[in-house]
């Protein structure tokens, strides 16, 4: 009995481990400050996807969404309608596909969006997508797992050239300031010091005091 119960528990968990998942793709990346880059919605193992809606959450304000575009999974099972998501507050909220007329699913895997983004806060950003519901061509909920992926966002590449110049200048500067306080101080070394007799030169008068002993 015990065994029976064993085997029907691994049933079904290979059978949950192996659903639909929609996920960012990639799932970590690096791009620099100032320049777009794209993420993919993608969705894999899925079987008779008809519809699909989903969310987009990201976790820094200062990630811009730029665009949404479809992707092709969908459109290789016919004519679609798409609608790219509403751009809110760390938000991408309703995006929806849609297969048109009597037609059956695509199964598979592939990319259902296209987001671009800009950046220029450094560090790493956090993007998930949210409320996904996924139906089939008979319009029941396929159910999924989600999973989120992250970018990380480095100086422009001209920056490192630019710090560089600048703390070449400073230094120049520092150098400058120093070369000139190290000459005032020799030159005013130099005219206290005692100065040689020169040949032919009467030597300095005696003082009155000295000359009355």
């Amino acid at each position: 009995m015990e065994r029976t119960v064993s085997f029907v528990l691994l049933l079904a968990l290979t059978f949950v481990a192996s659903g639909a998942t929609v996920e960012i793709d990639p799932a970590s990346s690096i791009f620099r400050s100032g320049e777009p880059f794209d993420l993919n919605v993608r969705i894999t193992d899925v079987t008779d996807l008809y519809a699909y809606q989903f969310d987009i959450v990201f976790s820094n304000l200062m990630l811009q969404p730029i665009s949404v575009t479809e992707g092709a999974f969908l459109a290789a099972g016919g004519g679609t309608f798409f609608a790219p998501g509403l751009f809110d507050i760390a938000t991408i909220t309703f995006n929806v596909g849609t297969l048109l007329g009597p037609v059956p699913g695509v199964s598979g895997s592939g990319t259902l969006a296209t987001i671009r983004f800009t950046s220029r806060s450094l560090g790493t950003h956090f993007i998930t997508p949210t409320n996904v519901v996924l139906l089939n061509s008979d319009l029941e909920e396929i159910p999924a797992d989600v999973e989120g992926g992250s970018v990380t966002i480095i100086p422009e590449a001209n920056s490192g050239i630019l710090l560089g110049s600048v703390i070449g200048l400073y230094l120049l500067g520092v150098y400058s300031i120093r070369r000139a306080v190290t000459g005032s101080t020799f030159a005013a070394l130099r005219a206290a010091e005692p100065r040689p007799e020169r040949a032919g030169q009467s030597p300095a008068p005696v003082s009155r005091t000295l000359r009355s002993r």
